[in-house]
């Protein structure tokens, strides 16, 4: 609505009249946005169930998530905050990891945005892949994904309690829980692999 354009605008004047050398105005935007989808979900979620207890819902008003993606694997709904981190990362070159490190803390203040949490520290990995403060900040945030629980198969390390959990109820009885989950509890450390990359490079 008039709120979201409104707040676009100014941000848009802020960062035009600093020139786009403002960090802070870059990771607001970039909140903003996720924000904004955050909304839109809530408000989706609000209106299917208002339709389910009334009857069939069909298809109507479609999914931003569901088969809908940008052609970089991203949900079409996070396109417009993968553009301006793009454009961030293009305008503060010299503000190196750190910078990137702010969004990627801003994706954890939302849910399902794993997927672009990830090309946040793909594009770590790109362009700072040979430095040391690449590595640390790659093996640092495989290491919380590990302790988070979520860094199972290099999928990523946020995911919504559904995508976590899927497939594993199995539909047996409850003592058939733990032995199914077993071997998926035995799972590689992204972290000491990358720790092994770095020290073989």
């Amino acid at each position: 609505g008039g709120s979201i354009a409104n707040a676009r605008v100014l941000l848009q004047r802020g960062l035009r009249i600093n020139g786009g050398t403002s960090p802070d105005m870059w990771v607001q935007y970039f909140a903003l946005e996720l924000h904004y989808v955050q909304k839109l979900r809530g408000r989706r979620e609000i209106l299917e169930l208002g339709l389910t207890e009334g009857g069939p819902t069909g298809d109507e008003g479609g999914d931003e998530e569901a088969g809908a993606s940008s052609p970089g694997g991203l949900p079409a709904s996070l396109l417009p905050a993968r553009i301006i981190y793009s454009n961030a990362i293009k305008t503060m070159r010299d503000d190196g990891v750190p910078f990137r490190l702010r969004f990627v803390e801003a994706c954890r203040m939302f849910p399902r945005t794993g997927a672009l949490e990830r090309f946040v520290m793909d594009s770590v990995a790109d362009d700072f892949g040979d430095s040391v403060e690449g590595w640390v900040a790659r093996i640092s945030h495989a290491d919380e994904g590990m302790r988070d629980g979520n860094g199972a198969e290099g999928t990523g390390f946020l995911r919504s309690p559904d995508e976590e959990d899927g497939g594993s109820e199995g539909g047996g009885e409850g003592q058939d829980g733990p032995a199914r989950k077993r071997p998926r509890a035995v799972r590689s450390d992204p972290a000491l692999a990358l720790v092994n990359e770095a020290l073989e490079t």
